[in-house]
C-alpha cells in the first residue's frame, strides 16, 4: 500500500499585535475584550469559550490575571475611561428629569432635539409610522444606588449567624472554673 503524501493542514491561530497567540492566551484576550463590552466576568468567560460550569471561577481568576488586567487597562486608557467620567454618566442618569424630553406643547422631542445629557439617559426608543411613540430609560434607582455605594452612603447589614454555646457568655474566671471541673 502506498502512503498518502498529502500534508496535514494545521489551522493557524490568529496573530494579535504581531504575536502568534496560544489557545490559552487567546481565551484570555477574548475574555478581556468581552469584559470590556459587558463587565460581567461570568458571561465574559462563557463568551470567551470557557465552560458554563466553571465560568464563574474562571472569570474571577482571569480578572486577577496580569495579562488580562494589562489589556483592560490599556483599552480603558485609550477610551479615556476614568472614574470621574463614569461617575458623571451615572449622575446624569440618576438625576435625570423626565420633563427634559418634552416640548413646551407637551409633545415628545425628537432625538436630534435632545441635549447630550438627556440622550445618554435613553436606553431605547419605540417608533411607529407617526414617529417616536415611547422612550425607554436606564434605571434611575439603580444608578442612584450605585452613586450612593460609591459615596459610602449605605452600609449593608451583616447578620451575625454565629451559634452560641453554653460557654459563650462566661467570663474568663468562669471559663477557667469550667475547665477545671473537667480535669
Amino acid at each position: 500500500m502506498k502512503e498518502s503524501t498529502k500534508k496535514k493542514t494545521v489551522k493557524k491561530l490568529p496573530k494579535i499585535n504581531k504575536i502568534v497567540v496560544k489557545r490559552k492566551t487567546a481565551k484570555k484576550i477574548l475574555f478581556a475584550y468581552f469584559y470590556l463590552e459587558d463587565p460581567n466576568a461570568t458571561q465574559s468567560a462563557i463568551k470567551a469559550g470557557f465552560s458554563e460550569k466553571t465560568a464563574y471561577s474562571q472569570g474571577q481568576r482571569l480578572l486577577k490575571d496580569v495579562e488580562v488586567q494589562k489589556i483592560i487597562k490599556s483599552k480603558m486608557d485609550n477610551a479615556e475611561i476614568t472614574v470621574e467620567r463614569v461617575l458623571a454618566e451615572i449622575a446624569k442618569i440618576a438625576f435625570f428629569n423626565v420633563k427634559d424630553i418634552y416640548k413646551e406643547d407637551g409633545s415628545l422631542k425628537k432625538v436630534n432635539e435632545l441635549s447630550p445629557d438627556v440622550s445618554c439617559v435613553i436606553a431605547g426608543i419605540e417608533t411607529s409610522l407617526l414617529g417616536i411613540t415611547k422612550y425607554k430609560f436606564h434605571d434611575k434607582s439603580k444608578n442612584l444606588e450605585n452613586l450612593g455605594r460609591y459615596l459610602a452612603m449605605f452600609t449593608d447589614k451583616i447578620e451575625d449567624t454565629t451559634k452560641y454555646n453554653k460557654y459563650s457568655g462566661l467570663t474568663d474566671a468562669e471559663l477557667e472554673a469550667e475547665i477545671n471541673k473537667h480535669k
